[in-house]
């Protein structure tokens, strides 16, 4: 390869194999575009000094930092090359006993990246398996900085050191993502809480993701982010800063229903994709202060916003507090789409919630144990307008695992795909539970069904006839023997279902 002087771009990224690059790398003298060098550990291999003198620009990746000296990181002389995105990959091994263990001494990392320092216009970084404690202090200086993603420095204690700017708090940042910085504490080496006083970190930060950083306590700074629109916090139990994004739009979240429940209050007005899971059940004043918060805001939307608040997908994961539950969807009017896993506190279909959710067209209910159908005070069957009134343009159901469901509410006309799966107990799908002798009906009798799909399975309590509407296109069912037989209106349609 020495020998292709006039070689302009090399697009090496995506060779999962390359184990180096090749000796003399120097030569390509006319190389602008590197998007990955792998540093080998052979002496057949360049190594990073020979990127000193090639003129780079755009992408590059390093992989295999652990076989980098502090020589070679400062002869790369990556500060004058004019890099818009660097990627920057150490390697780690995997003990099974231990965990991961760094290749070598976590200071021989640190010097490294010390000597790495980009060209003060870059745009991204992403640094991962790092293994010194710190960043370099030219990390605080990078003034148009967009993006930075951090991945598994392990050992990482701080992000920011305390010799830099406290004036400074990354104008240009737009995307923050760290994960599994499993020691990281706080955002500073010392705590500069009073000498930023109402400095905003981040100003034009619009995407903040957190995730596996279980010793975190606190959010940058002032937590108010102004431009903030997407936020996914997972696996970071002592995180308890309630952030303020007038923008917030998106926002998946993993914590105690205290604070999942303040997140939400504070940004109700703004959230478009909300999901939340709970890990364990709050039982506190403080949980209590954010239910009536959320009563406030309900209340709210009631007396002065009649179009409700902007939420169309929602799913919730492992809430025990029904009140929790119900007071988030109820104030959904354009929901278009709900899930809800794992909720115990959810036994009978809420068919006053159902009354209320006119937009939404898809629901879906898995592992809810406690579920078993209507509540016995309402034991009568619904007229045929009551029934029109829950959930008017839902398209697709699907329940999966709800072992003690007894039978669905009454699906709607506008329903057009329905997939149940794994409820063993499940003896009607037509609505409320069919008079004994009865067969089985797919639909509640007086509506006029336009199902196409219909999936059945590990449903071994229906029993019967399974009636089939005209509308029906594909049928599959598995594992459920108390069917007796089929039945359909149009003679043709069994003879082209496609099973």
């Amino acid at each position: 390869m020495k020998y292709m002087t006039s070689l302009r771009h090399l697009y090496t990224h995506g060779c999962s194999r390359l184990k180096c690059m090749p000796k003399d790398l120097r030569k390509l003298t006319s190389l602008q575009t590197l998007t990955c060098f792998i540093a080998g550990s052979e002496p057949n291999c360049s190594n990073v000094g020979e990127l000193g003198n090639l003129n780079l620009g755009g992408q590059l990746k390093l992989r295999n930092l652990a076989n980098v000296t502090e020589v070679d990181a400062k002869a790369a002389n990556l500060v004058n090359k004019e890099l818009r995105e660097l990627r920057l990959t150490w390697t780690f091994r995997w003990n099974y006993f231990q965990g991961i263990t760094s290749w070598r001494d976590n200071e021989e990392d640190a010097k490294v990246l010390e000597n790495l320092e980009p060209h003060d216009g870059l745009h991204a970084i992403g640094i991962q398996s790092y293994g010194a404690t710190t960043f370099p202090t030219w990390m605080t200086m990078l003034q148009n900085i967009v993006e930075i993603h951090l991945f598994s420095c392990r050992k990482l204690v701080w992000l920011l050191s305390g010799e830099c700017d406290t004036s400074f708090a990354f104008p240009n940042l737009k995307e923050l993502m760290i994960k599994g910085l499993v020691c990281l504490e706080r955002w500073w080496e010392k705590d500069n809480d009073g000498m930023q006083g109402e400095l905003v970190m981040f100003p034009l930060l619009e995407k903040l993701h957190i995730s596996d950083c279980v010793k975190l306590k606190a959010l940058p700074g002032h937590p108010t982010f102004p431009k903030l629109q997407n936020v996914h916090i997972m696996n970071c139990p002592e995180l308890t800063t309630i952030a303020k994004s007038p923008k917030l739009g998106v926002l998946k979240m993993e914590g105690r229903e205290v604070e999942l429940l303040l997140w939400v209050a504070r940004h109700m007005t703004s959230l478009t994709n909300l999901e939340l899971t709970s890990i364990e059940q709050s039982t506190d004043t403080t949980s209590m202060g954010a239910e009536n918060s959320l009563r406030e805001l309900v209340n709210g939307k009631e007396n002065g916003n009649d179009q409700g608040f902007p939420l169309e997908v929602l799913v919730l994961r492992d809430f025990k507090s029904g009140v929790s539950v119900t007071e988030l969807c109820a104030c959904f009017v354009r929901l278009q789409e709900l899930s809800i896993w794992s909720c115990d506190a959810l036994v009978h279909w809420p068919e006053s919630l159902f009354e209320g959710l006119v937009s939404l067209r898809k629901l879906q209910i898995v592992d809810c144990n406690n579920l078993t159908g209507y509540a016995q005070a309402s034991a009568e069957p619904s007229t045929s307008s009551e029934t029109s009134q829950l959930l008017p343009r839902l398209e697709s159901l699907t329940i999966q695992s709800c072992g003690n469901l007894v039978e669905l509410f009454n699906v709607p006309a506008s329903l057009r795909k329905m997939y149940i799966s794994n409820c063993s107990k499940l003896e009607s799908i037509s609505g409320r539970k069919q008079q004994q002798g009865q067969s089985v009906s797919l639909i509640h009798q007086g509506s006029t069904a336009s199902i196409e799909r219909l999936s059945l399975h590990n449903c071994h309590g229906l029993t019967g006839v399974l009636f089939l509407p005209p509308s029906l296109k594909r049928l599959d069912i598995f594992k459920c023997g108390g069917l007796a037989s089929l039945e359909s209106r149009s003679p043709e349609l069994l003879a082209d279902m496609d099973f």
